[in-house]
């Protein structure tokens, strides 16, 4: 059963960094739509980079670490390159970079802090210098890759998803990066590598996806000069990675930046995929062919693999594992190698989606323009086309002042001539004050003496003397109750503001809103100074007059002391009550002023900024055109305008979609949608721009809208106040609030509007493609599966993969023609009568296509109905070997053909390799050795031959005999590196070693596939001509040797062997080619014990220094075979039995 995976997912570089960004986001947006709020621990993204911090990505969306990954950086905070390159020329590792690195570091000032300047062997040094540092943090994305976190996280996203997760299985690995770049392209196999050392890895599970040199066709020449060059030096370091070539040295770096490794470690990396700009044989431009487009549906099919248990195991077991590999009928390449472990393979992805949310995506697009032009001119909508804009919007403003006035509660002079009553009516009505001022006048007379039995007078005199003592306590009551209510009155202004202004934007646009503001501003003041004038003159708690009256009228002692209590309450009360509303008139005057200073101002000067932002976003964007890849885009001049009679293109073109859904049934669906889309009734478009500026909706399912129109940073607290309710001091601060109207919040809660659960937006946009056709009427069923079967081959043509092998190449390989095969996720139609046969004959139709495997995976995907909206579909072709790929090989050659000039050449490949030869070379350690052992056999039996070097002859021309064709055949020229380049003599062999990568460039470039490759096989047969590298019998440099030492050679060309063809006896033969091969030894002593003391020395120091073991083993073991040549008889055939690996196809 297929289930969901863990993953680690390394991007390096922009390339990489770019594509991740990309995965994030379609992961999330897919997780999202089944509840899971943030990608799971068990998909662990990394990106590595030379800059210190992460600079963005290519494809100008959130990052990598802004989405939840994390970042590593090998760069330094400032610095140039030469000061990082003194640092590092010390001790054992300058040795170990001479050969490689470039060799005047002043020539190239590259700033590392961001970058490697597109020089790969600056980039690499860059990496070494923080091996450790790059060890450390993988390590640490794979503890938490293998963490219980991610193990339960990965049950909640399976079970979210519908799909089954086990613990136990092993997780993939994808790494992303470019060939081409100076960053990515430098440090890729180095990451490869580290990962590969860590516990437990899965290296048969590692996919390196790398993106070709014609990704960046698209740039300026002057900023892809390097892209080529770099892909070319890229692909040699890659298959000697592949070959374990490079397993000496690059654990060699390990060990001396203090990480364990292990020497016999196994490739870094199961299978490489090259990713093109160009799709299928076809080579068709993928999307518009730029790096952001590549980027996107790279990172978009991978996410979809992720996400797709059937497809990932098919991708697992075909692409990586690749049990019914093609074996090639001739090794032309990669001898002795497995083909299984050279094999690369190809990437390429497309769905057959409902595409019901590009709909979606249109309607909220719509609905934000709609809702964007409302913003800035909603106050026109019924102006006539001569109305002064600024007279519509003031008698606009006075027609609906009083509305928001009543909302606002202000004072209205007209209704309410009288300020005081009105304070008192409708502010802080007196059934409301007259409870408190009782408890403040209960508060008075509690103290005083009862008047039972009391000299009135006396009596009298002691109720002054206690209301005179406690008139202050009074006024601090009534302070205290005043302040009280205004704290709640000042709260709730700025929500009634708020709200009237969000309600008068909402429905005619900013201009309206900033003119309530200014005549609020206005009323306020008005009010604050009407308010100002309302004051108290009489005591809080003076002597009630009635009370004197009856005090006076008193013969004798006091007899009803209740009476006089109760008259000398309700006096107070008449007294204190005046006072408090002179204390609230007070207060308002203070809170108005500041109200209007401190909230007003604030949000008036935000909607005026979002105002002048957002008539400039629309101003720039009118006119303009986006990428008709690009569906979701904040551009304000590419959302559909209300009105319109045609969609536009970009919503009929998906980015590598085929869509079920035309985009001509749109604006009928939408019409259909606008009407239905409130519940009070039918609705028009004009009512959910409202909806979507307020985002204030209702909701089917109790979910709250996202309101939010103007919402506060940090809220006003009035001068008034000095602390709060609850006795907590406050500072004096203005309102700060934010304005959520960019292009970007309006495009965000339209699309929230139209996603809301059970609307007809949603309905529409959520249908599966299971119910398109079930619930259809029946007489609508077969057109709908019949169109089923044409999208679906549709998008099998859109999946072909983002490279392209030469047909020539492969058919010299193996004798057959390229066929794409799918991998499938799954499919919704198993019980349904008609389409799982018509699907599969779409397939067994089609004569391109890898019908057996494709058949398999297609039945395996096919499963009951579901709430499937999409079906992902992967192409590939066969695994071929890398110098089949010509989307790969050709835009290099291209250039290196261009360059016609040394100078050029020159820089072509100046700081390009980063690794040493043996590590650089695409080829094993075997097929190296043996050319190498080749070389020294030629030169001995006069079957190589080049230029007199001592003498610096400027020619480039070097050949090698062909025992079968008997000719003589040229290697590459010019070389990679030519004769002015070499830093000695000894540099020609590894030049023509290298140029092998010129012959790979045209191996298919006319003419007969693979024969450039024959100087290379001619060589390597002057040792060994076997196709399969054997340890029985005699090889071809025995029987080489064996017609020189009898004397029976016919020397096609001249020995470096002084006087061999003259001399007479089997002893002088082999005493001259000991002697030959003693003195070439002793060179290469020299030059292995000389010792690199500095940053001069090391510029000097030849390539050849890289070869040095393989020479002395290749003249050790010559110099062994002497006399086993010498013991071979006269008759036997002066050529070995392996047939020639070329002469069935060449």
């Amino acid at each position: 059963m297929a289930f969901l995976r863990r993953f680690l997912v390394v991007g390096c570089g922009g390339s990489g960094a770019a594509t991740l960004a990309h995965m994030m986001d379609e992961l999330s947006s897919e997780l999202g739509a089944h509840g899971v709020e943030k990608l799971p621990e068990g998909w662990q993204f990394v990106e590595v980079d030379v800059p210190v911090t992460p600079q963005g990505n290519a494809s100008g969306i959130e990052g990598v670490q802004a989405r939840g990954g994390s970042y590593i950086g090998l760069g330094v905070q400032a610095g140039l390159y030469p000061a990082l390159d003194s640092a590092m020329a010390t001790g054992p590792l300058l040795d170990r970079f001479a050969p490689w690195a470039v060799r005047d570091p002043a020539k190239y000032p590259v700033a590392i802090s961001a970058g490697a300047g597109q020089v790969r062997a600056i980039g690499r040094m860059v990496t070494l210098n923080r091996y450790s540092y790059l060890q450390s943090n993988l390590s640490a994305a794979w503890q938490r890759l293998n963490s219980s976190a991610a193990h339960t996280d990965m049950s909640g996203v399976a079970d979210a998803m519908g799909f089954e997760y086990q613990m136990g299985a092993d997780p993939l690995v994808f790494i992303v990066s470019s060939m081409a770049g100076g960053a990515g392209a430098s440090m890729a196999l180095d990451v490869a590598r580290l990962l590969g050392n860590l516990p437990g890895y899965p290296h048969g599970l590692v996919g390196m996806f790398m993106v070709a040199a014609d990704v960046f066709n698209s740039l300026p020449r002057n900023e892809r000069a390097g892209v080529r060059p770099n892909s070319l030096a890229m692909l040699g370091e890659i298959v000697a990675a592949q070959t374990k070539a490079s397993v000496p040295t690059d654990t060699t770096d390990m060990r001396s930046a203090g990480v364990v490794a292990d020497s016999g470690a196994a490739s870094p990396f199961m299978r490489v995929f090259p990713v093109s700009a160009h799709v299928g044989a076809t080579q068709a431009p993928f999307g518009d062919g730029t790096p952001k487009d590549v980027y996107r549906g790279l990172g978009r099919g991978l996410a979809a693999l992720m996400r797709s248990p059937g497809a990932l195991a098919q991708y697992e077991a075909f692409d990586l594992v690749n049990h019914s590999f093609l074996t090639p009928t001739v090794q032309a390449f990669g001898w002795d190698e497995s083909p299984n472990l050279l094999d690369w393979g190809s990437f390429g992805y497309s769905a057959l989606s409902m595409g019901r949310d590009r709909y979606a995506e249109y309607a909220a697009q719509r609905l934000a323009r709609g809702a964007v032009d409302q913003a800035l001119e909603g106050h026109l909508r019924d102006a006539g086309p001569g109305d002064d804009p600024g007279t519509v919007l003031k008698r606009l403003n006075a027609r609906l002042w009083p509305r928001t006035a009543a909302a606002l509660q202000l004072h209205d002079p007209e209704q309410h001539p009288s300020f005081g009553s009105w304070l008192s009516t409708y502010v802080w009505p007196q059934s409301a004050t007259r409870a408190l001022a009782a408890d403040v006048a209960q508060g008075a007379v509690s103290n005083i003496p009862a008047a039972d039995g009391q000299d009135p007078v006396q009596w009298l005199a002691e109720v002054r003397r206690h209301l005179s003592l406690g008139s202050d306590e009074a006024k601090r009551s009534v302070s205290r109750q005043v302040r009280s209510f205004l704290w709640t009155y000042q709260g709730e202004l700025v929500s009634r503001v708020q709200e009237q202004v969000s309600t008068a934007l909402a429905t005619y646009g900013i201009p309206l809103a900033l003119e309530h503001l200014n005549t609020l501003s206005s009323e306020l003041g008005r009010m604050s100074q009407l308010a100002s004038q309302a004051s108290v003159s009489a005591p809080i708690l003076g002597m009630p007059e009635k009370l004197n009256h009856l005090v006076g009228a008193i013969r004798g002692r006091v007899g009803d002391g209740a009476a006089l209590g109760e008259s000398l309450r309700d006096g107070l009360l008449a007294s204190v009550q005046p006072h408090l509303y002179g204390e609230l008139a007070a207060g308002l005057a203070e809170i108005w002023r500041d109200f209007r200073e401190h909230v007003l101002d604030p949000i008036g000067k935000e909607l005026t900024e979002r105002l002048r932002m957002l008539r400039s976003a629309v101003d720039n964007a009118r006119g303009g055109q986006t990428s008709l890849a690009v569906l979701a885009t904040a551009e304000y001049g590419q959302w559909p305008a209300p009105g319109e009679s045609k969609v536009s293109e970009r919503f009929a073109r998906a980015f590598n979609e085929i869509l079920v859904t035309s985009s001509d049934e749109y604006l009928d669906q939408f019409s259909r949608d606008v009407s239905r889309a409130l519940t009070e009734g039918p609705s028009r478009e004009f009512d959910l721009w409202q909806a979507v500026l307020s985002g204030v909706w209702e909701t089917a399912d109790g979910t709250q809208p996202p309101g939010g129109l103007i919402r506060e940073r940090s809220e006003w607290v009035p001068e008034y106040f000095d602390a709060d309710p609850a006795g907590k001091p406050l500072v004096a601060r203005p309102l700060n609030v934010e304005a959520t109207l960019s292009p970007e919040e309006i495009l965000e809660r339209a699309r929230e509007f139209v996603w809301r659960r059970g609307s007809s937006f949603q309905q529409f946009a959520n249908e599966s493609l299971a119910d398109y056709v079930n619930n259809a009427p029946l007489a609508d069923q077969a057109v709908r599966r019949s169109l089923i079967v044409t999208k679906f081959r549709q998008a099998l043509s859109a999946a072909m993969p983002l490279a392209a092998p030469s047909p020539e190449v492969v058919a010299a390989l193996y004798g057959e023609a390229v066929l794409f095969r799918y991998k499938i996720s799954d499919i919704p139609f198993e019980h349904d009568p008609i389409l799982p046969d018509a699907l599969r004959k779409v397939v067994t139709t089609d004569a391109t296509i890898d019908q057996p495997t494709t058949l398999g995976n297609l039945n395996a995907s096919l499963k009951p109905p579901s709430s499937v909206k999409k079906i992902d579909i992967f192409g590939s072709y066969q695994n071929y070997l890398p110098i089949c790929f010509s989307s790969v090989l050709d835009p290099i050659r291209e250039q290196w053909a261009a360059s016609t000039s040394s100078t050029q050449r020159m820089h072509f490949w100046d700081g390009r390799r980063a690794r040493p030869l043996p590590a650089g070379l695409p080829m094993g350690d075997h097929e190296r050795r043996a050319m190498v052992a080749g070389w020294f056999v030629g030169q001995i039996v006069g079957k190589v031959r080049f230029p007199d070097v001592q003498h610096h002859a400027q020619s480039e021309s070097v050949e090698v005999f062909d025992n079968v064709t008997s000719k003589w055949l040229p290697f590459p020229s010019p070389m990679l590196t030519s004769f002015a380049q070499r830093r000695s003599v000894g540099d020609l062999l590894p030049s023509v070693l290298e140029a092998y990568l010129v012959a790979m460039l045209q191996a298919g470039a006319g003419g007969e596939p693979l024969s450039s490759l024959k100087p290379y096989h001619a060589l390597r047969s002057l040792y060994d001509s076997y196709e399969v590298r054997t340890t029985q019998g005699w090889i071809a440099a025995e029987l080489e040797l064996a017609q020189v030492l009898r004397g029976e050679a016919d020397f096609p060309g001249t020995s470096r062997v002084k006087d061999l063809a003259t001399l007479d006896s089997l002893d002088e033969r082999i005493e001259a080619i000991r002697d030959f091969l003693t003195r070439a030894r002793g060179s290469v002593l020299k030059l292995r014990d000389f010792k690199v003391g500095n940053r001069t020395d090391a510029a000097a120091v030849p390539v050849i220094r890289d070869l040095v073991s393989d020479i002395l083993w290749a003249l050790g073991d010559l110099e062994e075979r002497l006399g086993s040549a010498a013991a071979i008889p006269s008759e036997t055939p002066g050529t070995a039995a392996g047939a020639d690996m070329f002469q069935d196809v060449l």
